[in-house]
């Protein structure tokens, strides 16, 4: 996906939250998943982390937790989520 079309996706959202929006990879984010925002080139999903937001690759299961706190660490090839249920506690999701 291009790092160009992300980042003025971040930078107009950031405008619109009133905060950062990081577009890099990361090891591990944790946070409410807001919405998902289409791209020319793929779905990205919006998560809010509080201090700052997150733009992520979109799964189709991620729209049933709208709303609700996800965390998401990467393994491999690719991010493994799931929904939290407070401090250390999570259900894993398939995606």
């Amino acid at each position: 996906m291009s790092q160009r079309e992300r980042r003025a996706a971040a930078d107009g959202l950031a405008q619109d939250l009133g905060k950062s929006v990081m577009t890099a990879p990361l090891n591990h984010v944790r946070g409410v998943y807001v919405q998902q925002i289409d791209l020319v080139q793929g779905r990205m999903a919006l998560i809010d982390t509080g201090r700052h937001a997150v733009l992520v690759e979109w799964r189709p299961v991620m729209e049933r937790f709208a709303g609700r706190e996800i965390e998401g660490v990467w393994r491999g090839q690719g991010i493994s989520w799931s929904l939290t249920r407070g401090r250390g506690m999570g259900l894993g999701l398939a995606m």
